[in-house]
């Protein structure tokens, strides 16, 4: 049985089962992991996390699925939402979202009931990023996006990429 507990117009605080959650009236999101196979690296997106502590962080291409209203299918709105969200966090224009690679699901913790839909994008880093449009949040400023091997990404402290580079070494059959 579910109870809430506390409510306001960004979060509600929610009792189920003696289990202790925090929503918010988001929906379910995106992650990307942009890599280059030949030289064996990953592109991060380094910005202020808050919740993370203090400073620049390391964190995945990340989004909010909320828009495209007009797709009815949560799936493939994420992959527009993918789509958006590389051209605004790292500067790269897909020409479709066919050359996304769709690799599943992942609850991002056990106290979250929001799913991420995880893709990876294969691109080669000696061509270079066009500079970040950004979404104007407060979040995005003095983010940047860099470059670090698949290693030193998996050792990083976000469980999300380290779930995608796992995911993708499973599809790839390594």
């Amino acid at each position: 049985m579910e109870k809430s507990l506390f409510k306001n117009k960004w979060i509600e605080v929610v009792e189920m089962d003696d289990w202790y959650t925090v929503h918010k009236p988001t929906y379910n999101g995106v992650s990307v992991l942009v890599y280059d196979e030949l030289r064996d690296l990953v592109l991060m997106r380094y910005e202020h996390t808050p919740p993370h502590g203090p400073g620049v962080r390391a964190t995945s291409i990340t989004g909010m699925i909320d828009g495209f209203p007009e797709l009815l299918d949560e799936q493939t709105r994420a992959f527009y939402t993918a789509q958006k969200e590389l051209w605004e966090e790292a500067g790269l224009e897909l020409a479709s979202i066919g050359e996304l690679q769709f690799l599943g699901t992942a609850f991002p913790g056990k106290g979250s009931p929001h799913l991420v839909y995880l893709f990876a994008l294969r691109w080669d880093s000696a061509r270079g990023l066009a500079e970040p449009t950004g979404d104007g949040t407060k979040g995005e400023v003095g983010a940047y996006v860099k470059w670090m091997t698949r290693k030193e990404a998996v050792q990083s402290d976000n469980l999300i990429v380290a779930a995608s580079v796992a995911k993708l070494m499973y599809h790839e059959g390594r």
